[in-house]
């Protein structure tokens, strides 16, 4: 690879650039309001507080312990027997004595449930108790006290064997005494050993559950606001991002020269805005008035052109657009008539046999044109019409003229006439006598005359349109560009506002006049 090589990975990077910036405002505004809303939820939430406590857990059975015998629940799992105690823990039983103990008005075993809970502490012998609640205070009551009463709870359980067999053996002893002398039977002695050693085990019986004590802080957990309005950002920005690639995606039109020029891979001519709405219809820039701003973008595409044309010494120029009303023979004329005005003798051929344009612009409605010199029935010379070039409050131009060679009378087949090379063969006749035969054609995308066209002349200008021309429809002009092997002499980008075209106008009466200057120098 050679260095300053883009990479695909590169391109699919100024890609999302590309889409996060064309829906900045988007992304701006889910990353601004999804905090807010955030806050204000935090907001409207009641305080909440939590406290915990720890409690050791631990299993001896002390008869088995005094009488030698393994016991076989220790050898459980250390996570099983925590999760079981948790489990044990969450119940009603516990819960109703925590509840009592803890004195907390209107508060119901339900309600104590739903804000508490008990889980294993990692890689630890230790359950903590959290309880969440209204106050600081009583959520440490709370825990302090819900602690307390699962240890003593399992103390409960762990001597209630105990106790059930004492009472058991006593009440043999009893039945014993009732029935005569004792003090010779073994089975008598026995028992009451029994039960002395019963007596015994229950009072060294200590609980499994040890009380830690509480932790040293009660931790606000509702609202959160500064956890909830960073949570809002980072799922605003996820949001906003989002949003900006699905209308990337939902909106297929051209947004930015980037996009185009991924596709076209040719140079920038010229940008050039929508027609004024203060000319009226089927009125043309360069002609009414070629000192304004919206004039200025007719001037630079004119340099450009020259230039671009020269480095291949082109004279025949085909403009082209692949939909209808992107702006080519808008375009066209004015570019023209640009050149006209500095003196280059040019000629402007309609070739849109199926949708000519360009008689309405010049008032050529009846004339003949080129489908009538393409048969043999004028001489190209009586078809021609010269237009003179001066506009509105010029100076005079010694006479300069455009050419036009409206289409001329509708035939049945025009397709067979530009296939034909008939149409050619005209414009080859007025390559001879002019410096630039510029030609309108048909929208490519939806007739094939243009790209046939292309080939055989000189240089090929495309007319793209942001607010007209789609990705999908870029992607299909790169497509035809390669079939054919035209390579354009670059692209004119139409359709913006004055001052996204080239960023220059006049707006004092002192300016107009320096821009008719301007003109008559050109």
């Amino acid at each position: 690879m050679t260095d300053g090589a883009a990479t695909p990975a590169d391109g699919g990077l100024r890609e999302y650039v590309r889409v996060l910036r064309r829906h900045k405002l988007l992304v701006l505004q889910a990353v601004v309001l999804v905090p807010l809303i955030a806050f204000g939820l935090s907001r409207l939430q009641d305080a909440r507080y939590e406290a915990s406590a720890d409690v050791l857990v631990s299993h001896q059975n002390l008869a088995n312990s005094l009488n030698g015998i393994e016991d076989p629940v220790a050898a459980e799992e250390a996570d099983r027997l925590l999760v079981t105690q948790a489990l044990l823990a969450g119940t009603d039983a516990v819960a109703s004595r925590t509840v009592r103990a803890a004195g907390v008005p209107d508060l119901t075993v339900a309600e104590f449930l739903d804000s508490s809970s008990v889980m294993p502490r990692r890689d630890s012998d230790v359950l903590r108790f959290r309880v969440e609640a209204a106050g600081p205070e009583v959520a440490r009551v709370l825990a302090a006290e819900y602690a307390r009463q699962f240890t003593r709870y399992r103390l409960q359980l762990d001597t209630q064997s105990l106790t059930r067999a004492r009472l058991q053996v006593a009440a043999r002893i009893r039945r014993l005494r009732a029935a005569g002398p004792r003090a010779s039977n073994p089975l008598y002695q026995t028992l009451v050993e029994r039960e002395q050693q019963l007596h015994t085990m229950e009072a060294l019986q200590t609980s499994n559950a040890t009380p830690l004590g509480l932790t040293r802080t009660v931790e606000q957990v509702q609202p959160r606001t500064v956890r909830n309005v960073l949570l809002g950002l980072v799922l605003g920005a996820v949001l906003g991002i989002a949003l900006a690639f699905l209308r990337n995606a939902l909106d297929t039109r051209i947004r930015s020269l980037d996009e185009i020029e991924d596709h076209l891979r040719v140079p920038l001519l010229g940008r050039v805005p929508r027609p004024s709405t203060s000319l009226g219809p089927n009125r043309i820039v360069m002609l009414e008035d070629p000192a304004t701003a919206d004039a200025e973008g007719y001037w630079m595409l004119r340099a450009t052109l020259e230039f671009a044309a020269g480095e291949r010494a082109a004279k025949s120029i085909l403009i082209a657009s692949a939909l209808e009303g992107e702006g080519k023979s808008t375009t066209a004329s004015n570019l023209a008539l640009a050149l006209a005005r500095v003196g280059r003798r040019v000629a402007l051929v309609d070739l849109d046999l199926r949708g000519p344009t360009l008689h309405r612009f010049f008032g050529l409605s009846t004339r003949p044109g080129v489908t009538d010199v393409a048969l043999g029935r004028v001489p190209v010379e009586e078809a021609l019409i010269d237009i003179p070039v001066t506009g509105r409050g010029d100076p005079d131009l010694g006479g300069r003229a455009l050419s036009v060679l409206p289409a001329g009378s509708r035939e049945h087949n025009p397709g067979e006439l530009v296939g034909s090379g008939r149409a050619l063969d005209v414009i080859a006749s007025l390559q001879d006598r002019f410096d630039f035969v510029i030609v309108d054609s048909p929208p490519f995308l939806r007739i094939s005359d243009p790209m046939s066209l292309a080939r055989d002349l000189d240089g090929l200008v495309l007319i793209v349109r942001l607010d007209r021309t789609s990705r999908p429809v870029l992607r299909e002009v790169e497509r035809v560009l390669a079939a054919s092997r035209v390579e354009p002499l670059g692209y004119v980008l139409t359709g913006g506002e004055p001052e996204t075209a080239y960023g220059y106008g006049y707006g004092t009466e002192e300016e107009e006049h320096e821009a008719t200057d301007l003109a008559a120098v050109r």
